[in-house]
């Protein structure tokens, strides 16, 4: 028969997270309901998270918290340590997610420029202006063509 005094069954939701973000962790056991919230009596923890105090759920037998998964915590799987009155289970299984960067490319900010596309990009901007010029010149003197 199982004690149901001592944490038992520990849930954890999201099973997936990024560093930073928030799981949800249900403990069930009413030494987790009933204990000294301001000695943290209660509470939960894991590798990926610092030691989170328990709140009892009204009109059950269980308890919550809702820890941050730390900023530094590295990809992979983990674990969840609910400790009530003095008595642990380690259960509750969840994975952080590596953190990915943004997928724009080099845009021209790293790659060398040679001299042949230095001088081809310089004369393109040098047409542009001439032939911006002359449009000009041409309106100014009432020239259609």
């Amino acid at each position: 028969m199982m004690d149901n005094t001592a944490p038992n069954t520990v849930m954890v939701f999201p099973k997936t997270v990024l560093p930073g973000g928030k799981l949800t962790v249900t403990v069930d056991g009413t030494d987790c309901r009933e204990a000294d919230r301001a000695a943290m009596d209660a509470s939960v923890e894991s590798a990926a998270f610092t030691r989170t105090k328990l709140m009892p759920l009204r009109n059950e037998g269980s308890s919550f918290a809702t820890p941050m998964i730390t900023d530094t915590s590295k990809p992979g799987r983990y674990t969840v340590t609910a400790t009530c009155k003095g008595k642990s289970v380690t259960a509750g299984e969840f994975t952080v997610l590596p953190v990915a960067g943004s997928r724009t490319g080099e845009g021209g900010s790293i790659a060398q420029v040679s001299t042949t596309e230095a001088v081809v990009g310089g004369g393109l901007v040098a047409a542009a202006i001439g032939g911006g010029v002359l449009m000009l010149r041409r309106r100014q003197s009432g020239g259609d063509t």
